[in-house]
């Protein structure tokens, strides 16, 4: 995505000003002085890249203040670009506008008035995905699928695309969340650069042997949660907290991620909606990429010092499978005290991983109560983005990828 591409341009022919004026009007687009800003004093290097340099870097100038910047001579229309920041991708922290190429979400600018189209609006509807993976062997895992060109292999070697890199916990453990429109897609993850291509285990294979992911349209219940932080001083601000694997941080730093920075008005307040499932969850915000993390001052803080905040639900109506009773149910458990968050999956909600938060209180034992149907079903823990049996079931039935699913019984 991020190729770099040269342009030659070829003086063939000058017309003097007697032929000119002899030749009929023809209309020009006019180039218009657009000035990228980013204000990073720490930073040993930023660029900017997007649509308008086939995603090649840029270099910006700092100046004594901190603030870097390059003016670009643009033709009107509506671009994507990000940010370079001493290596890392970023979204601009200062422009809440936002516009999907190639599957990721980038910050977006309009020059000479043109606004966004149909397509760039409708993949404002994506949806955060989390793709996971273990393999304690791998020095790389990479997605690549319909959603990406197959990040653009040949012969089955995958170079350079590092947007689409998992990120290791350091024990095996291989997560990366994506923005994705609704609509189902074949995929598989790409083994230290290609010598391997392999299928989630998690999820059903298809005929041509690709593992299958469903993305469903993002629940909006009262519009989302708004988070709200000031900090005038601060570069970016991100939220972390149980509902997004704490950003898969690594001792306290956080890479990638853009798409839960909170927007700047400029003044030194940040915000950002998102969807988050109902339920209880805890979070804090994460200033200038993990040199800070922040508890909220307009929210309770739990003994453990994170922030707490009790999201509603869309409406108990929608949430019973017909022939349930208000308030009945079937209630997961799952004991872990050190988990930062727990989901449970299975065939009652199409192994979403996120559609069930599991709650958990002071003795560390999680739960979640689903209105089900009389019959059998399979399901897994989705533990801190890891799928886990549950241990305090030994009913099970093979996954049919090398594990194991547990299986609930209903009765009538």
């Amino acid at each position: 995505m991020y190729g770099r591409r040269c342009r030659a341009l070829s003086l063939g022919l000058v017309l003097s000003v007697a032929a000119v004026a002899a030749l009929a009007p023809v209309r020009t687009e006019s180039e218009v002085d657009h000035t990228f800003t980013c204000s990073d004093p720490n930073a040993k290097s930023v660029t900017v890249a997007g649509e308008f340099s086939n995603w090649g870097e840029l270099p910006m100038a700092k100046d004594d203040s901190g603030q870097w910047s390059r003016t670009v001579h643009l033709k009107p229309g509506y671009y994507a670009y990000k940010y370079v920041v001493d290596g890392d991708w970023i979204l601009d922290p200062a422009n809440p506008a936002r516009k999907t190429v190639y599957g990721l979400e980038d910050s977006a600018v309009s020059v000479g008035g043109v606004g966004p189209t149909a397509a760039d609006v409708a993949n404002a509807t994506k949806v955060p995905v989390t793709f996971s993976f273990t393999d304690a062997h791998a020095t790389s895992v990479l997605l690549a699928g319909e959603f990406n060109n197959w990040a653009d292999n040949e012969d089955g070697k995958v170079t350079g695309h590092t947007e689409w890199l998992l990120k290791s916990d350091g024990s095996g453990n291989w997560t990366l969340t994506v923005p994705l429109a609704p609509g189902k897609y074949k995929f598989k993850y790409v083994i230290d650069g290609g010598a391997r291509w392999e299928k989630d285990r998690k999820l059903p294979a298809t005929m041509d042997d690709n593992s299958l992911v469903e993305v469903k349209p993002a629940a909006a219940p009262n519009g989302g949660w708004t988070f709200l932080y000031t900090d005038p001083k601060a570069s970016t601000v991100q939220v972390a907290g149980d509902f997004n694997g704490w950003l898969d941080n690594v001792d306290g730093k956080v890479t990638g991620h853009g798409e839960w920075l909170l927007q700047n008005d400029g003044a030194g307040n940040w915000k950002l909606t998102a969807q988050i499932p109902p339920g209880r969850h805890k979070y804090k915000y994460v200033i200038d990429g993990g040199t800070r993390w922040e508890t909220d001052p307009n929210v309770p803080v739990a003994t453990d010092g994170n922030s707490v905040i009790e999201v509603p639900g869309a409406g108990a109506a929608t949430a019973v499978s017909p022939g349930a009773k208000h308030g009945s149910g079937t209630t997961f458990t799952y004991a872990d005290p050190t988990a930062k968050s727990v989901f449970v999956a299975g065939e009652f909600n199409e192994w979403n991983m996120t559609a069930n938060p599991m709650q958990k209180d002071g003795a560390g034992m999680w739960t979640a109560t689903i209105p089900l149907k009389p019959g059998k079903y399979q399901y897994k823990f989705v533990v801190d983005g890891n799928w886990k049996q549950d241990p305090a079931n030994p009913d099970e039935v093979d996954d049919t990828f090398g594990g194991k699913n547990s299986v609930k019984t209903v009765g009538p």
